[in-house]
């Protein structure tokens, strides 16, 4: 029997890859949701953004996104949003 997350995930994965899904609508639909749907979904996305970027091999169609998630992944770094106890600063200065 599949899990609730799997449930979840698969209709979620299928909203998303609906052509007519619109993220700015789901977003303003999203402001209505109480607190927990609205923390669930940033934790869904931050450990998504997390396991992308420190995937060591992707599939070429991915490779985009998993750039991107790295970026962010250094973001959430910054912040200290990833769990991560090590202090990190990837900050680039131009001495003038």
């Amino acid at each position: 029997m599949a899990s609730l997350e799997d449930k979840v995930h698969d209709k979620f994965a299928a909203g998303l890859a609906d052509s007519r899904f619109q993220p700015a609508v789901a977003a303003l639909n999203m402001q209505r949701e109480n607190k927990y749907v609205n923390e669930s979904l940033m934790q869904y996305m931050t450990n998504y953004v997390i396991q992308m970027a420190q995937m060591h091999t992707v599939p070429m169609h991915l490779k985009e996104i998993q750039d991107t998630c790295k970026s962010l992944y250094v973001s959430l770094q910054e912040l200290g949003l990833t769990g991560d106890t090590r202090e990190t600063v990837s900050n680039e200065y131009l001495v003038v």
